[in-house]
C-alpha cells in the first residue's frame, strides 16, 4: 500500500524564501502535513538517497512513488568538499528533471537565467517589447560607444546591483561578462506567475534598482488580459512553472527585463496571496 502522497521541499531553511514560507505555512495548519522540507545540508549526514526513496534520519522514508511534486529551492551547491552529498545532490537533481512528476521548477528549465541575453532572445513575444541589450567583456563602455542611458548588471543568475552607466564609467575596464540595457525611466512591475495564477505589484523608488533602495513602495495592481496571458506564455516556453518577471511600464508600452526561476518572492508578498497560490498549487498536486 502506497502511503499518502507529499510534497517535498528541497531547500536550505536558512533561505529566507523559505523560512517566509514555512512561517505562513505554519501559520494555516491545515495544509502542513502535506509538506516535508528536505535539508540541504543535512545531505549525506541524517539525510539519505537511493534509488526507491529517501530516507531520513533513522526510521523515516519517503518513497519516490509518493512524491507527488517538489518545490526546487536547491538553488546553491553546498557539497563542494563533501562527495557523498554531491552525489545526493546529482542524483536529487536527475529525479527533478526526469523522474518526479511536478517540480517546480525542474532544474534544466531554470538554466536560461544563467545567461540572461540567450534567455530573452529565446522568448517569443507578442506585445510585450524587448529592450535594446548588449553583453560584452574585454572592453571598455567609451570603446563599445555606450552612452549614459544605458544600464548595467551581472550577464548570469548572479544577483547584482542594477546602476546606471556614469561619466567616470566610460574607461573601466569591464573584465567579466556584463549585461547593458538602454535606461528606460517607467515604472517597474514585477509578476508572478503560480502555473496560471498571476499576481503582479509595482515597486516605485527613486533609486535605479529599488531592491536596494532606501525606501521603495510596493502596491498590488491589476494588468491588462493580454498580459496577463503572454506573462503565462512566457513561463511555459521557458518550462517553468513559478516565476519572477520583471517588467517596465513606460507610455502605456510594456517592456521584458528578465525572467527569473526561482524567485526570491517574499519580498513582494505584501498581501500573502503569493504563498496562497503556491501552497494551492503544490496541495493540488497531491489530489493528481
Amino acid at each position: 500500500m502506497v502511503n499518502q502522497r507529499i510534497v517535498l521541499i528541497i531547500a536550505n531553511p536558512n533561505d529566507s524564501v523559505i523560512q517566509f514560507f514555512m512561517k505562513r505555512l505554519g501559520e494555516s495548519r491545515s495544509q502542513i502535513h502535506k509538506f516535508r522540507l528536505l535539508d540541504q545540508r543535512r545531505f549525506a549526514q541524517d539525510i539519505h538517497l537511493c534509488d526507491a526513496y529517501w530516507w531520513c534520519g533513522h526510521s523515516e522514508k519517503i518513497a519516490h512513488e509518493q512524491v507527488a511534486g517538489v518545490w526546487n529551492r536547491m538553488v546553491d551547491q553546498h557539497s563542494e568538499d563533501n562527495p557523498s552529498a554531491q552525489a545526493i545532490e546529482t542524483f536529487a537533481t536527475y529525479l527533478m528533471n526526469s523522474v518526479y512528476p511536478s517540480v517546480l521548477n525542474r532544474p534544466m528549465a531554470g538554466l536560461s537565467n544563467h545567461a540572461k541575453l540567450y534567455q530573452i532572445d529565446l522568448l517569443q513575444l507578442t506585445r510585450l517589447q524587448k529592450i535594446d541589450s548588449l553583453m560584452a567583456i574585454n572592453s571598455t563602455p567609451r570603446h563599445l560607444g555606450l552612452s549614459e542611458d544605458c544600464i548595467y548588471k551581472s550577464a548570469s543568475g548572479v544577483r547584482s546591483i542594477v546602476q546606471k552607466l556614469q561619466k567616470d564609467d566610460q574607461d573601466r575596464w569591464i573584465s567579466e561578462p556584463v549585461l547593458f540595457q538602454a535606461f528606460i525611466e517607467g515604472i517597474n512591475i514585477r509578476v508572478h506567475v503560480i502555473d496560471q495564477e498571476v499576481i503582479a505589484c509595482y515597486c516605485k523608488s527613486q533609486a535605479v534598482d529599488y531592491r536596494y533602495a532606501q525606501k521603495t513602495e510596493i502596491k498590488r495592481i491589476e494588468i491588462p488580459s493580454w498580459l496577463i496571458a503572454e506573462c503565462i506564455d512566457i513561463s511555459k516556453q521557458l518550462g517553468l512553472v513559478f516565476t519572477g518577471i520583471d517588467l517596465l511600464l513606460k507610455d502605456a508600452t510594456y517592456y521584458l527585463l528578465e525572467v527569473n526561476p526561482a524567485p526570491g518572492y517574499a519580498y513582494f508578498d505584501i498581501d500573502g496571496e503569493i504563498t496562497n497560490a503556491l501552497v494551492y498549487y503544490l496541495t493540488s498536486l497531491c489530489k493528481r
